[in-house]
């Protein structure tokens, strides 16, 4: 979140109805502003959607996140129900050599990037700081070469749908970067013991270890609560089907849409940000909810997911295991599975156009790979996304500085989005709860 409020007026007007305007507008109405929440689409929840499909759901984006204690008491606030993983299908795995492996690096890689973490005391190299440096350049630094390939790739492809070389370690992973000369570990390891003090802090209350969790009824569960709790509570100061083309005149402003229309609605008052906002990157994901027989498995499927690095030059960026994962994703657990596919990215950025014939062939390939699978599809669920991610790139990191010169600087003038250092679910609503009420 980008800006602060003007907490001298109750007054408020939140522009775009994703997810994040949702949790925006629900958080200001609770904390006392008289809100007004205006989309230009006739329904809310942007991308998230959850799908009813004659098998199961389907997930438009991601199918879980991680819950951390503001997250869970938001979830219970709210009405929506979480489930944990399954206890037993917690394995995550790297695809590599040809094979799912739960530990990717070999003995000697995985020995040489731990020495390097432990041990190294790095310094950037001359002119260059961590909000120039991508991630790639930070994993070479102190982990090596292997776990840039086999760790760090996989897993910033299956987060961002980018590659490290594209990313700035400041913007996307702002806890990596350690101090000048000091190694990485004893870095980390500081940070969490200061995190734990200031836990120990605060007012005593149920403990809860964060933890990968989703809603019982998929992620389209919480936009929609949401939908009927502000439909109801906000009555006609909640306009769908309306369109913004003028910055409402109000004390507290949230542009919570996508930065391309954040920019559009600001050129007037702020023709450079508009500008960066308009330019911002994307990248582009095609999502696929695979329906399979269980009985043309080579072996049962157990586990959270599978990640494919680049060098092993695989048919997707990797698998996520719904029904492994959570309960409930198909409604015959008998005889399916639910897999969802994940294509496209950096890896192959047209992909977001391919023929659906096209997707079909890459998700069989892929299941084939990656799960041993030797039928057919019982069902494919698929999502196009041109613009899914925006690219956390050393550019994005000075539009975040530039508007809090520029729009931002003034109280009451806030962009929140997945751009704006919110990309997952967790952190949106960590920073929509944290918006404070109003002083009078």
């Amino acid at each position: 979140m980008i800006g602060k409020l003007d907490t001298s007026s109750r007054e408020a007007a939140v522009i775009g109805a994703g997810v994040s305007g949702l949790l925006a507008a629900y958080h200001l109405h609770r904390r006392g502003y008289r809100v007004e929440l205006f989309e230009a689409a006739p329904r809310s929840g942007g991308m998230i959607q959850t799908v009813k499909t004659p098998y199961g759901i389907a997930e438009s984006a991601a199918h879980s996140f991680l819950v951390s204690r503001p997250v869970k008491e938001f979830f219970e606030e709210v009405g929506v129900k979480l489930a944990p993983l399954n206890p037993d299908s917690k394995a995550r795995f790297i695809f590599r050599g040809g094979k799912p492996r739960k530990v990717p690096l070999t003995v000697f890689e995985g020995a040489a990037a731990v020495r390097r973490a432990l041990f190294a005391r790095r310094h950037l190299p001359k002119g260059l700081s961590y909000e120039d440096m991508s991630v790639e350049e930070w994993g070479e630094l102190f982990l090596g070469r292997p776990a840039v390939d086999y760790l760090l790739s996989p897993f910033v492809l299956g987060v961002y749908g980018s590659l490290p070389s594209q990313l700035s370690v400041q913007a996307a992973f702002p806890s990596l970067p350690a101090p000048e000369g000091r190694p990485l570990l004893g870095s980390l390891l500081a940070r969490r013991k200061l995190k734990k003090l200031e836990a120990a802090a605060e007012p005593p209350g149920p403990k809860h270890r964060t933890a990968m969790m989703s809603p019982l009824g998929g992620i389209g569960a919480l936009t929609q609560r949401l939908d009927e709790i502000l439909t109801a509570e906000l009555g006609p100061r909640f306009h769908k089907n309306c369109p913004v083309d003028k910055l409402p005149d109000v004390p507290n402003l949230l542009v919570c849409t996508d930065p391309r229309s954040a920019g559009r609605l600001l050129r007037t008052e702020s023709p450079e940000l508009a500008e960066r906002l308009e330019a911002a990157e994307f990248s582009s994901i095609v999502s696929v909810t695979a329906v399979l027989d269980r009985a043309k498995f080579r072996k049962p499927v157990k586990g959270v997911g599978v990640l494919v690095p680049p060098v092993e030059q695989g048919p997707c960026l990797g698998i996520l295991f719904n029904s492994s994962s959570f309960k409930g994703r198909v409604l015959d657990e008998r005889r399916h599975a639910s897999f969802t596919v994940m294509l496209g990215g950096a890896v192959d950025p047209g992909f977001v156009g391919a023929s659906d014939a096209r997707v079909r062939e890459a998700v069989m390939r892929s299941a084939r790979l990656l799960l041993g699978y030797e039928g057919e599809p019982v069902h494919l669920q698929v999502f196009r996304w041109e613009r899914a991610i925006p690219v956390y790139s050393p550019a994005l990191l000075k539009t975040w500085k530039l508007a809090e010169r520029a729009w931002c600087a003034r109280p009451g003038r806030v962009l929140f989005g997945n751009y704006s250092a919110q990309v997952s679910l967790r952190g949106l609503v960590e920073s929509s709860r944290a918006l404070p009420p109003p002083l009078a």
